[in-house]
């Protein structure tokens, strides 16, 4: 599971993820995540970037260093993964 998915589509997600271990998600369950994602909408405390930068480090030496890791589990870039 990618974090970019299950912030896009949070309830899908764990729809995908509880079917991968056939389970079965409750309508309870459910419901009681909608309305733990309603009142806490992303960026409910403000907003929080990281940018590799901030830490002395280089974007794409990291791509670099990760590619294989990246293409194998198929982890899109973060300019992708915001689209």
């Amino acid at each position: 599971m990618h974090y970019h998915k299950l912030v896009k589509d949070p309830i899908a997600t764990v729809r995908r993820i509880y079917a991968q271990f056939r389970m079965s998600l409750t309508p309870d369950a459910e419901a009681r995540m909608r309305k733990f994602l309603a009142a806490n909408p992303q960026g409910k405390h403000g907003r929080h970037e990281y940018a590799p930068n901030t830490f002395g480090l280089d974007a794409q030496e990291l791509e670099h260093r990760f590619r294989v890791y990246t293409e194998y589990f198929g982890v899109p870039s973060e300019q992708a993964a915001r689209r």
